[in-house]
């Protein structure tokens, strides 16, 4: 939906499943979706909805943990192996893999600010970590945690000072009944 800020009748743009992203230093949007099995990236224009295809991939666990960088030429997720970060670049359509060595599991993926490095948490070793990788697989690991807390949608802040992410905790009670 979209509507005038100034008021008005809202006007239906797309209908489905999607998410989207807009880059923060440049004007570019693009619409995620799933569809034959592919998760299709396009363009996204606020005021006519869907325009062409950028890129498209294997679909991942979650296909709204994907990251579009600040001056929208490049696209960060999870690669097919569970291990791997894929870059797709929208503007020459090449793709890119960076192999996490001792990682097991990539849970999300969002561009730095300055859009050298990708922002990565998952699953690694017995608990997971959060950690800022460069294309050649030289990671700087920010934060460790235990195996019940899993760190998810990163996002830096502007000035690539912050990192704000959501914390998933895990609890377990075990109760015993007797006497039945």
């Amino acid at each position: 939906m979209r509507m005038p800020v100034s008021g008005g009748r809202a006007e239906f743009l797309l209908a489905g499943r999607f998410s989207y992203r807009c880059a923060s230093q440049a004007d570019v949007c693009v619409l995620s979706e799933i569809s034959n099995n592919q998760q299709i990236f396009s363009a996204l224009n606020p005021l006519t909805g869907r325009g062409r295809t950028l890129a498209q991939t294997d679909p991942g666990w979650n296909e709204d943990a994907w990251s579009l960088s600040s001056d929208g030429r490049k696209i960060s997720l999870r690669g097919s192996n569970l291990t791997q970060i894929q870059i797709l670049d929208i503007q020459s359509g090449e793709k890119s893999v960076v192999e996490l060595k001792g990682w097991s599991n990539v849970l999300w993926t969002s561009w730095s600010v300055d859009n050298r490095r990708v922002y990565v948490s998952g699953v690694f070793g017995v608990g997971t970590r959060v950690a800022l990788v460069s294309p050649d697989g030289k990671e700087t690991t920010l934060l460790d945690t235990g195996s019940a807390q899993w760190p998810t949608a990163l996002y830096p802040s502007p000035d690539g000072r912050y990192l704000g992410y959501g914390l998933r905790v895990y609890e377990g009670n075990v109760v015993l009944l007797e006497n039945y």
